[in-house]
């Protein structure tokens, strides 16, 4: 999907390549090739971060959350921290409530 529809302009195709990418960097992670999924994670960064559709603002919030905690567990805490706080004000005013609940989320996350 991602080689097909990368570079796609319709929302449909473009939230599915997001979509893929951060399944894609979710599976890296699990499978402990952490750098790896960061490279994925600012793929989704550099290709829908500065996109206005929810659904791909969505995704954006997700993957930089997901970011924040692999670099964490990589023991890059200060690397960590400035993601959660990019999540925050980036989508911290946003009315709506997936993106409430990530930015709770990195909120938590950015105190422990």
């Amino acid at each position: 999907m991602i080689a097909r529809y990368g570079a796609a302009s319709k929302l449909v195709l473009r939230g599915g390549v997001a979509k893929a990418l951060v399944n894609k960097e979710v599976r890296l992670g699990k499978l402990g090739r952490s750098e790896e999924a960061i490279s994925v994670f600012d793929d989704v960064i550099a290709r829908f971060g500065a996109a206005g559709e929810l659904a791909l603002r969505e995704q954006v919030a997700r993957a930089l959350v997901n970011k924040g905690v692999r670099l964490g567990h990589l023991g890059r805490r200060e690397e960590a921290t400035s993601v959660y706080d990019d999540v925050i004000a980036r989508f911290g005013a946003h009315e709506n409530t997936a993106l409430k609940a990530i930015v709770a989320n990195a909120k938590r996350l950015r105190r422990t």
